[in-house]
């Protein structure tokens, strides 16, 4: 009979809290722990791209709208199993991901990259690109 012991998970190596975007299938998908970032998330509905450099590299900015403005985009929301996840954020445009991230944008898997909180502008997740 064998004597198993249950491995410990550090949860911080899982992704569950780590704030990230998925990059690819020319997509921009936030997991749950990036939409938590802001408050009152789900009042959000729609976004308008923004971007920027600092120290050489792309910043792509999400400025979060409860109203549709002039070049915003409604946000989509992930689907698990059907069933729809409310702390998920999903932008699908294949031209604008090809424009902002180049080929990663578009090809058929996606890179992880970390997202903040603006620190001027709470309504702004920030991806940082390479």
């Amino acid at each position: 009979m064998m004597n198993w012991e249950t491995v410990k998970i550090d949860s911080s190596r899982q992704g569950k809290n780590t704030a990230y975007a998925s990059i690819g299938f020319g997509r921009i998908v936030l997991n749950s722990a990036a939409c938590e970032l802001v408050d009152n998330f789900s009042e959000y509905k729609y976004v308008q791209i923004l971007k920027a450099r600092k120290d050489g590299k792309l910043c792509v900015g999400i400025k979060l709208l409860k109203d549709c403005k002039e070049n915003s985009i409604k946000i989509g929301k992930r689907k698990i199993k059907g069933a729809i996840v409310e702390k998920s954020l999903s932008i699908d445009n294949k031209p604008l991901m090809e424009d902002l991230f180049g080929i990663q944008g578009t090809q058929n898997k996606a890179t992880r990259y970390p997202v903040v909180l603006d620190d001027d502008d709470k309504s702004i997740l920030v991806i940082y690109g390479e």
